[in-house]
């Protein structure tokens, strides 16, 4: 389970360290940093994954990426990343590529005191990676240390030794992971990762592909951005809690009922039957919150549950009718997995107060925090020196 999330010079986040529990709710007013520490979530979740820095290349490069607030000349430029979890902690540095000779032309970097020697001086670099065992990080907890290029593990006798492998300087060590005898801690690391999910692109709109019939086939995880809807549903209904379902269902529209009907070539298509309707209605035919309602309840009712689950404001296009059955399903949800809801609806906040773990975020000075927390409270959290 993931214990604890670190965050450092990131967007509007000068420094932020939040202890998780096994429902998680942040919370906050418009601009308060939600989104970002969503972000931050997603960009750690990809570089633990994949190994590469290619996701802040969408979001601008590192430079759009750090945060804005003053910052002293020569003060080096950093991006700092960190998770604990019930087994092990990680963090990663990243700055800018540097040298004793910048280029004349690449005036912004000189005027940060950055000196640039890179054809591409705003991608980042992994300046420092390390995976420890413990709470605190000591020399004899370390289990995997990468000092700009150079990878340590530990051999047979427990011994930091360099690693057989090598690495990029803009590219994460678990990129270039090959053989997970010679770093179990960070296989099972980027393992970990590959288990968590963000429901945040499920679309509702006329083309949605949630509203296109699909193979009725056997689907235990609803696709990302909401199609083969009909047979995530019918894999929920016929392998997986299909009572809760039509409960939710029938609390979130009172006597409705939502089922797949499957055609003779093993095609099927989502249909609503609603109290007073001559015929059920097609998937094309139901409002963007209807659809969104069941799309929401057949990920949250699947039968093969990520490792975590992020959940990034899933009230939108949603009546407010519908939030208790929403909350319902989350707090059902988080006794199979872990889960992070971002939201600004009190209502859903609410929904979920007794049984979440609130985190209430603020912004001051330009800088996001998290309310009623001051600075050396929290968990406690000390980042690797590079």
């Amino acid at each position: 389970m993931l214990e604890l999330l670190a965050i450092e010079n990131y967007r509007s986040i000068k420094s932020v360290t939040v202890a998780l529990e096994r429902l998680n709710v942040i919370t906050g007013a418009n601009g308060s940093g939600k989104s970002n520490l969503y972000r931050a979530l997603r960009l750690l979740h990809d570089i633990i994954r994949e190994g590469a820095l290619s996701s802040l290349a969408m979001e601008g490069g590192l430079r759009a990426a750090l945060h804005a607030g003053k910052r002293s000349r020569g003060t080096p430029v950093t991006l700092k990343l960190g998770l604990r979890t019930s087994t092990a902690s990680y963090a990663t540095d990243l700055g800018m590529p540097q040298s004793e000779h910048p280029r004349p032309l690449q005036n912004f970097a000189i005027d940060l005191g950055i000196p640039v020697i890179s054809d591409f001086p705003f991608d980042p670099v992994v300046k420092s990676e390390l995976v420890w065992s413990s709470e605190l990080l000591r020399p004899s907890t370390t289990l995997v240390e990468r000092r700009g290029n150079l990878v340590k593990v530990r051999d047979a006798n427990f011994k930091l030794v360099r690693a057989e492998w090598s690495v990029r300087e803009a590219e994460s060590m678990l990129a270039t992971l090959a053989d997970p005898s010679t770093a179990p801690e960070l296989y099972a690391l980027r393992e970990s990762a590959r288990g968590w999910r963000f429901l945040d692109y499920l679309r509702t709109d006329a083309a949605a592909p949630a509203r296109l019939p699909s193979p009725a086939t056997f689907t235990p995880v609803l696709p990302d951005d909401g199609s083969r809807l009909p047979a995530a549903l019918a894999t929920v209904q016929r392998v997986g809690n299909a009572r809760a379902f039509h409960a939710a269902i029938d609390a979130a529209f009172p006597g409705s009922r939502v089922g797949i009907e499957e055609d003779a070539s093993g095609m099927a298509r989502l249909v609503m039957s609603q109290p007073g309707l001559a015929r059920p209605l097609d998937a094309r035919e139901l409002s963007d919150g209807t659809l969104r309602m069941i799309l929401l309840a057949t990920a949250l009712l699947s039968p093969r549950m990520p490792e975590l689950l992020v959940l990034n404001e899933p009230e939108a296009s949603l009546h407010p009718s519908l939030l208790p059955t929403l909350a319902g399903l989350i707090r059902s949800a988080s006794e199979q997995t872990q889960v992070i809801v971002v939201t600004h609806s009190l209502p859903l906040v609410e929904g979920l107060r007794d049984d979440a773990n609130i985190i209430e975020l603020e912004k001051e000075a330009g800088s996001t925090s998290i309310r009623d927390q001051l600075q050396f409270e929290g968990p406690q959290w000390v980042w690797p020196k590079r």
